[in-house]
């Protein structure tokens, strides 16, 4: 049996570098859910639950200090 997939949470607001590191991790098992933005991110949070949360350099107008 093999393992579960780790959700992981990208919040990213540039969606070429989204969609960059998506393919990695996707790549290596990874179910990879994506927010642009500070709010968003919160909701998609709530939502999936995540393993993990990237944050790659976003300047995340909406919702700051996350």
């Amino acid at each position: 049996m093999s393992p579960p997939l780790s959700k992981v949470l990208l919040i990213e607001d540039d969606r070429k570098t989204v969609e960059l590191i998506k393919l990695y991790l996707e790549n290596d098992g990874f179910n990879v859910f994506s927010a642009n933005d500070g709010q968003t991110a919160l909701q998609v949070a709530r939502k999936h639950a995540p393993d993990l949360i990237v944050l790659a350099r976003c300047g995340c107008p909406v919702v700051v200090g996350i």
